[in-house]
């Protein structure tokens, strides 16, 4: 039993991944001002490009005191939603997911 279904699409709803790779979730600490700025970019690109089919983008704090760094999301704020757009647009041109 080799590992070829790794590679093979898979039917999720009404979404179709590339494959069954997935870039799992963590702290990149890269947040510029609380937001994903180009760090984020380059760094959800790249996992596309190297043939991820789902990103999950790293957690984001719901409450002021769970900001354990300097470089993470900014807490229970909705303003970060537009600045996920441009990673969420550019990886999905590239085949792949943002979750």
């Amino acid at each position: 039993m080799g590992l070829n279904h790794v590679f093979k699409p898979l039917k999720l709803r009404h979404r179709t991944l590339r494959n069954r790779i997935v870039s799992g979730a963590h702290t990149t600490n890269m947040a510029e001002d609380g937001l994903p700025g180009d760090r984020h970019m380059g760094y959800y690109l790249a996992r596309a490009r190297g043939g991820a089919a789902t990103i999950r983008v790293e957690p984001v704090p719901v409450h002021p005191a769970a900001v354990p760094t300097r470089g993470n999301f900014r807490p229970g704020c909705d303003s970060m939603i537009p600045h996920f757009r441009r990673p969420t647009e550019a990886c999905k041109a590239e085949g792949a997911m943002i979750i």
